[in-house]
């Protein structure tokens, strides 16, 4: 009887100790989040020179993160907008610029004046991460 209660006692041990020492539970998670892709209302004209904020807030540092955008799909299904940077995370919030030249509206541009999406994505190591989006208005 007690060498009964000695091995269930070491399996017990066996298996619980290992979560102990290691850790298993998700206190260690990373959390990443995209607050805003861009300003409420955002407005572009066509041919200008501007600058899209990518508002992130991470719980811990990060490095080797790719953040990419990506939008103002034309008829043509081609995104005329695609960017993408390594970056490395803070904790907290983090706002990532991207400059970029609009398109002149033109028939081989396939873009009209309308709404569009702006659509970002966060990744590690091949994982997305976090992804958000906003929308633009394409004006003359």
């Amino acid at each position: 009887m007690a060498g009964e209660k000695l091995l269930a006692f070491s399996v017990l041990v066996m298996v619980f100790l290992p979560g102990c020492i290691l850790d298993f539970g998700n206190s260690g998670a990373v959390s990443v989040k995209i607050i805003s892709v861009g300003e409420k209302d955002m407005v572009w004209h066509f041919g200008e020179r501007v600058t899209l904020n990518v508002t992130v807030k991470s719980s811990t540092l990060l490095d080797n993160v790719t953040i990419t955008i990506a939008g103002l799909k034309n008829k043509l299904n081609q995104m005329k907008l695609y960017k993408s940077t390594v970056i490395e995370l803070a904790k907290g919030t983090d706002i990532i610029s991207f400059s970029y030249s609009v398109p002149t509206c033109s028939p081989c541009n396939r873009l009209d004046p309308g709404v569009y999406y702006v659509n970002a994505t966060i990744s590690r190591n091949g994982e997305v991460l976090a992804e958000g989006s906003g929308t633009v208005r394409l004006v003359k």
